[in-house]
């Protein structure tokens, strides 16, 4: 499956780069190619040389007598495999999860851009999902996509197969950091459901929150090392200390839920026993239900003022107003 994904990408390098040509253009590089002029329709034009859609390169059209001479901007932009080579060459000054989240926020803002491209009657196939024509602003990151309109009359690959392809180029370049990993996972993925449009990108989304969870869990747990520690260090007890604040953490709450339970206990107890002694006052007859009902309201009254303003009392031992409000903010 990997030798036909290679050859397919050869064949589109070879359908299109012979036919473009570079030029510079106040200051920035450009390319262009020479369509037949019935190569675009009329709304394309409109729409690409407008600007109108913002997730494609800037295009400009300029008619020729042999044919229509259509210009494509990439000023501060590098192709797709430069950007990724050059990343995957500071790989080792990056933190893995940046390299991880770069690459598959890549592959989603393709997808997503070609979502947002229908918007505009502009269709996938007419752009070619290879690295060498997918274009990464160097600036902000951006995502730009390269519009062929005759694009869909030389590849018979489905959309799901041009995808993986283009998964699979950027797992060559990733290849043995952690992002090779999950693009492998994505390219599995595509090539066991077919998936559209949508359900690759919800892929890419559950892969990028689960990458999210592995490097910030571990970022929110790692040993945190003062300014006096040495980073080079084999061993910083830093970290013990840290560990122990978390420990001393959860048994300080343990502590104060068995406390927090012994107090309803006893609180339920002390208030059986009020009940108790004015249901046999009543049966006694010193007091008929009017007067049973005062007392008994204004003893709830009582004892909920007792629980807050004492309860403490009820665990056996005095307790710091912290832990006052941890045993009856519930």
């Amino acid at each position: 499956m990997n030798d036909e994904r290679d050859n397919n990408s050869n064949l589109e390098e070879i359908k299109t780069i012979g036919q473009i040509k570079w030029e510079e253009s106040a200051g920035g590089r450009r390319f262009y190619i020479i369509y037949p002029k019935e190569a675009f329709h009329d709304f394309e034009r409109r729409i690409l040389s407008k600007r109108a859609c913002a997730y494609v390169l800037p295009m400009s059209f300029i008619e020729e007598e042999d044919g229509l001479r259509v210009y494509y901007g990439c000023a501060g932009c590098l192709p797709l495999k430069e950007a990724a080579a050059l990343q995957r060459g500071e790989g080792r000054r990056q933190r893995p999860d940046h390299m991880v989240g770069s690459s598959i926020g890549i592959l989603m803002e393709v997808l997503e851009n070609l979502k947002k491209m229908e918007n505009h009657l502009l269709f996938p196939d007419c752009i070619l999902l290879s690295m060498n024509e997918v274009y990464i602003d160097t600036g902000n990151g951006r995502v730009f996509l390269a519009y062929f309109p005759d694009k869909h009359d030389h590849d018979d690959r489905t959309f799901q197969k041009r995808i993986a392809n283009l998964a699979e180029e950027m797992k060559i370049l990733y290849d043995g950091s952690d992002a090779g990993h999950f693009l492998t996972r994505f390219i599995q993925f595509v090539d066991d459901h077919n998936p559209g449009l949508d359900g690759m990108i919800n892929m890419l989304g559950m892969l990028r929150r689960e990458t999210s969870y592995i490097y910030r869990a571990a970022e929110n747990f790692r040993n945190n090392i003062s300014e006096n520690c040495n980073e080079s260090d084999s061993y910083c007890g830093c970290g013990d200390v840290e560990q122990n604040k978390v420990k001393d953490t959860a048994k300080r709450i343990k502590r104060n839920d068995k406390r927090k339970s012994r107090v309803s206990v006893k609180l339920i107890f002390v208030q059986m026993g009020f009940v108790f002694i004015m249901g046999a006052l009543v049966l006694w007859g010193k007091f008929d239900g009017i007067q049973l009902a005062g007392i008994t309201i204004i003893g709830a009254a009582i004892d909920l003022y007792a629980v807050k303003r004492w309860g403490h009392i009820f665990v056996g031992g005095k307790a710091s107003s912290g832990e006052k409000q941890v045993l009856f903010s519930g």
